[in-house]
């Protein structure tokens, strides 16, 4: 520091002395071109035009552009201010007269500057003092302290050595002994977080202690693996009581809520098979205990207070009975559920499988006590004298219960099995019931109506069924195919259509009237019959099939009315016999032969059309006995039919003429017949 304050001072003064040099340069050019004029104005004037030439020869050689000429100029220009023939005489005198003054200038800030230097030279001799004294003492310091820093370097090193071996006592301490908080913790009354935590840490020291049974450590090992299994024992089973206490209070309460801690207690109770196995079987016989006394008291006490009323109270209106009993049930089964899956709960969230008990037997041992109770109250109600109508109410709710339980708890569940079987049980006794009564409407069908309309009887079976259709659709969703409900409508159609075939048996031709003929009105009562049937199952998408087969068999019944009616009007025109052999000779592809046959004469034919013809120009209404048929789109539906059929055999007999053209045009032509027809119509 010294050093290169003496190099700043020097530097200083250095600049200073460099001014003033430049200043005394200047000065000195403006003497010397002073001395060069003085000396040119002394020359002899022997030689004026030489001299002249030269200075002028000089002058014009001499640059002024040149640093120190502009030096030079510059600083004459500081001082020399006018330019006339005194000023120049004197210029000389001025400039020696400047240069006094720059070199005094120049020596008063030198004399300046070496008081600055003496007075730096004065601080600094003092620093190197101080600094001299400081460095004795440090020197007598260290001599005087020696010895304690070599202590302190000692003591530094042995409390490194400390430091690490207290890392290793904790590190030990923390792999194989647990701390008091823990034990504590493990030992108290209360289950709490800590108490878990405290559990995880024995058996991580109970597993660390193997790492001991392989080094000649062993009998440390043995010991505490002793230690903590102690430790473990007795918390497992202090866990499994407040497990089983818990479960117990949850029982007992129709809405439980379990404990946050539950599920960490069944994690913990799940790594000890067997007394998982004991805890699990305890808690399912505490639970079936307190589910049957609760499903009891909901049917015979009801609620706190009342509310809600017993479901008995209900036994007289066997759906919402059974209805309130398996909304009992349901609201059970989701409590329970939650309770039990708090017990499987694994640690993702799912239910462990890979157990001693499973979750499915625990909830089946729990419901296995409401189960038989629900189903001898479900027989009971099937065992009364209940509607049928209620019977298929109660089947599609037991049904949709049993769809419900099969989805939450499968189909191999105890709950869901009972409720399948009761269902069973209502529909035996659904088509018991409809079995018996078709059975005896079978063994005495009622008498045909006169006007051969349906029966009462079977309105009133096609109106149970309808009210029992309506039932289903209401409980299925829409567009929904039902299981069993072919079998259904089978045990209402299949037997009424019975039952309408012996009641046609009945007709007696002699009370009939005489518009009446029997096989006319046998086929007029059962289409009449078999329209209602079908008007009964058209219009639901369900009931395709049955519409399907009705509809087939309305047709042929149909057909087979159409053809006798028109068989028996040719027959009273004289006309059937003609047409069946020609019908005959057509199929066997003789045209031949039916100008050959002597029984289809040309005569015959046109008495045959004529007859015709004039039977129904004769008379307003030829065919009497569709009259009788209840439907009027299918009484048209016959009527044209019929027509067709009878249009269809005058064409044929009235191509049968091409031999005799003289004959044809003596008859009616097919399309006046048909005009003729067309008005009946």
């Amino acid at each position: 520091a010294r050093k290169e304050f003496h190099v700043g001072i020097v530097g200083v003064l250095f600049g200073r002395v460099e001014e003033e040099a430049s200043s005394q340069r200047s000065l000195e050019a403006i003497r010397e071109a002073w001395r060069h004029e003085r000396r040119t104005r002394k020359m002899p004037s022997s030689a004026p035009a030489s001299g002249t030439t030269r200075k002028v020869k000089r002058v014009l050689e001499t640059r002024t552009d040149t640093p120190d000429m502009v030096a030079a100029l510059s600083s004459l220009s500081e001082f020399y201010h006018e330019n006339h023939p005194k000023a120049r005489q004197h210029l000389r005198a001025a400039i020696d007269e400047r240069s006094a003054e720059i070199n005094e200038s120049m020596l008063e800030e030198a004399k300046r500057v070496m008081e600055d230097l003496d007075l730096v030279e004065n601080e600094i001799a003092r620093l190197v003092e101080a600094c001299d004294k400081m460095c004795d003492t440090l020197t007598e310091s260290k001599a005087s302290t020696f010895d304690l820093l070599r202590e302190t370097e000692r003591l530094t090193v042995e409390l490194d050595a400390n430091q690490r071996r207290q890392e290793l006592v904790g590190s030990f301490l923390g792999t194989y002994q647990l701390l008091p908080e823990e034990v504590t913790a493990l030992q108290g009354d209360a289950i709490s977080k800590e108490f878990f935590d405290a559990l995880k840490h024995v058996q991580e020291i109970h597993a660390n202690c193997k790492s001991l049974l392989r080094t000649h450590h062993q009998r440390a090992g043995l010991e505490l693996m002793d230690v903590m299994a102690g430790y473990q024992e007795a918390a497992y089973e202090k866990l499994c009581r407040w497990v089983q206490d818990e479960f117990h209070a949850m029982s007992d309460d129709d809405t439980p809520e379990p404990h946050e801690l539950l599920g960490h207690a069944a994690l913990a109770l799940q790594e000890r098979p067997i007394l998982f196995k004991y805890c699990a079987e305890e808690i399912s016989n505490m639970c079936h205990n307190a589910l049957f006394r609760r499903f009891i008291n909901a049917l015979t006490r009801g609620g706190p207070a009342g509310h809600p009323r017993p479901i008995e109270m209900h036994a007289h209106d066997p759906h919402r009975y059974v209805g309130d009993m398996l909304a009992w049930l349901h609201q059970a089964l989701a409590a329970e559920k939650d309770i039990v899956s708090a017990l499987f709960k694994d640690e993702k969230g799912g239910t462990r499988t890979n157990l001693p008990v499973s979750y499915e037997d625990t909830l089946d041992k729990i419901f296995e006590g409401v189960c038989r109770p629900f189903k001898v109250r479900v027989e009971q109600v099937l065992s009364s004298s209940i509607h049928m109508v209620d019977i298929f109410k109660l089947i599609n709710l037991l049904g949709s219960y049993v769809e419900m339980l099969q989805g939450s708890i499968g189909d191999s569940s105890l709950l869901a099995r009972t409720i399948g079987d009761c269902k069973g049980l209502a529909e035996k006794s659904f088509f018991d019931q409809l079995n018996g009564s078709m059975a005896r409407i079978q063994r005495n069908p009622p008498l045909p109506p006169r006007d051969l309309s349906p029966p009462q009887v079977v309105k009133d079976v096609l109106q149970e069924m309808s009210e029992v259709l309506q039932t289903n659709s209401t409980v299925r969703s829409q567009g929904e195919e039902p299981a069993g409900l072919d079998r259904l409508v089978d045990g209402f159609l299949a037997p009424l259509a019975d039952i309408c075939e012996r009641s046609a048996s009945r007709l007696d031709d002699d009370n009939q009237s005489k518009l009446h003929r029997p096989s006319a009105t046998y086929c007029v009562y059962l289409i009449n019959c078999r329209s209602t049937m079908l008007s009964a199952v058209s219009g639901q998408p369900a009931l395709r099939k049955a519409a399907s087969a009705m509809s087939q068999t309305l047709d042929n019944l149909s057909r087979e009315l159409v053809n006798r009616e028109v068989g028996n009007l040719l027959q009273e025109c004289d006309a059937y016999e003609l047409v069946q052999r020609i019908k005959i000779h057509h199929e066997q592809s003789s045209d031949a032969d039916v100008l050959r046959d002597p029984a289809l004469a040309p005569d015959m034919l046109v008495e045959a059309l004529d007859r015709l013809f004039g039977h129904f120009a004769s008379q307003q209404q030829s065919l009497p006995e569709f009259q009788s048929v209840q439907s009027p789109s299918l009484r048209s539906d016959l009527v044209r039919k019929a027509a067709s059929e009878i249009e269809d055999a005058y064409k044929l007999l009235h191509g049968s003429l091409n031999s005799s053209p003289s004959k044809a045009a003596s008859v009616h032509t097919p399309a006046q017949f048909r005009t003729l027809l067309g008005g009946l119509v």
